[in-house]
């Protein structure tokens, strides 16, 4: 991303592999859909915990008090391209016991088969819209 050093004096770091992550237990994985350079973070530790950044978002406090426990590929029009968004989660194979989205509610300590109901609604062919985003 040189346009970004040149213009606001920020340089860019990838994620993928840094040595900072590790030194916390994470790890970035690219994770392209939402943006061209999305990336989700990974620990293996405490039976796996996944930050998901925009690549999935949780239920609404209030969907969550009325029970509903999943997570969701973000609004179509949010993203640059959902079918490579659901590709990533059809390929996520790592295990997770802690699911913390960026938006909505996250998931911590669960179990691998609670996990996998709540993150089946990512793989569907169908893209997600606003109106079955917010229902």
């Amino acid at each position: 991303m040189p346009g970004i050093s040149r213009h606001s004096g920020l340089s860019f770091e990838n994620p993928v592999g840094h040595q900072a992550l590790a030194e916390f237990g994470f790890e970035a994985l690219l994770f392209p859909g939402q943006t061209a350079g999305s990336i989700v973070l990974y620990s293996s530790s405490n039976g796996g915990v996944l930050l998901t950044g925009d690549s999935a978002s949780g239920a609404s406090a209030d969907q969550a008090r009325d029970g509903l426990e999943r997570l969701i590929r973000p609004p179509i029009d949010t993203s640059i391209d959902d079918a490579e968004l659901r590709r990533q989660w059809l390929a996520f194979d790592r295990p997770v016991a802690t699911v913390l989205p960026f938006h909505g509610t996250g998931y911590i300590s669960r179990s691998a088969a609670d996990l996998a109901s709540i993150m089946r609604s990512l793989v569907p062919s169908e893209p997600t819209y606003w109106n079955n985003f917010q229902s």
